[in-house]
């Protein structure tokens, strides 16, 4: 049986810990829970962070809701260890921090700070507007070819750095949009199964210019925990996940509860009520 940790004793083991002891115990603890722990206890956030593991803070980097303690945590630490952290965020929250930044020129800066291939795709994400589809999708994600047989989309999987989803996208070589298939049916087939055949091509996606809040809808009507996001010709995009969703009701259920009881922009909502409106909203 695994023993649960208390917050106390994971930020003990962070701050005081042998690192090969810290890395394997790290492989099981959700990001989330460091997370709290720095927010728990922000005059020791600095200390904590640089105990951790670039891949670790970038995952931390990717639960953090708030643009601002992104941007305060990076500037904790040098130019360099800012490019190596950077490298480990998803491309949509990078995009999201940079879009709160109002001052162009560290804007610029920042953006130099990415690798070549995800500045183009964040440069690309920027361009979208923010309360859109597109402004809450990200690019990384996998599509599989439609004319690829089952063999050669298991030795794809096999070679690509990018994690594979329950569900990928299957695309022509014009990267128009032709179906899903999930995992399970792919490794379920025999290897020269075309992978046409098992794709399902009746899929439901989103366009980019579609408002967030409609985007939750379509999430809360057909359950899905993954959508893609297309153009009007119907290339594939982006995907949206139900992890963005959920910020989107958060944001777009307290904003309205907030006008409804004439709470200030700069009040929240208590988070219990909150959390009761999103149940309505997802109803």
């Amino acid at each position: 049986m695994i023993k649960q940790m208390t917050s106390e004793e994971l930020k003990n083991l962070i701050l005081h810990g042998n690192k090969e002891i810290i890395k394997e115990v790290l492989e099981n603890i959700h990001p989330a829970d460091i997370l709290d722990i720095l927010h728990e206890d922000e005059d020791s956030s600095k200390e904590i962070l640089e105990h951790l593991p670039n891949e670790v803070i970038g995952d931390i980097l990717d639960e953090e809701d708030d643009e601002e303690l992104i941007l305060e945590w990076l500037n904790l630490f040098s130019k360099y260890k800012q490019k190596q952290i950077l490298d480990e965020v998803s491309h949509d929250v990078i995009t999201d921090v940079i879009g709160s930044i109002e001052d162009e020129d560290e804007k610029n800066a920042f953006l130099e700070l990415l690798e070549d291939d995800d500045k183009e795709d964040v440069k690309q994400l920027l361009q979208y507007n923010p309360e859109t589809a597109g402004g809450i999708m990200t690019t990384e994600y996998l599509d599989i070819h439609v004319n690829n047989t089952v063999k050669e989309t298991l030795l794809f999987l096999q070679t690509t750095e990018e994690e594979p989803r329950h569900y990928l996208y299957v695309v022509d070589k014009e990267n128009v949009l032709k179906g899903v298939v999930s995992l399970g049916d792919i490794v379920t087939s025999t290897f020269d199964t075309p992978m046409l055949e098992i794709t399902n091509q009746n899929v439901k996606a989103v366009y980019y210019y579609e408002d967030q809040e409609e985007v939750a809808k379509t999430f809360s009507k057909y359950g899905y925990i993954l959508m893609p996001v297309i153009d009007e010709q119907h290339h594939l995009l982006g995907v949206i996940d139900i992890d963005d969703v959920m910020d989107v009701i958060e944001e777009e259920t307290t904003e309205d509860m907030n006008l409804l009881g004439g709470v200030g922009s700069e009040e929240r909502l208590d988070s219990t009520l909150v959390e009761s409106f999103k149940t309505v909203f997802l109803g």
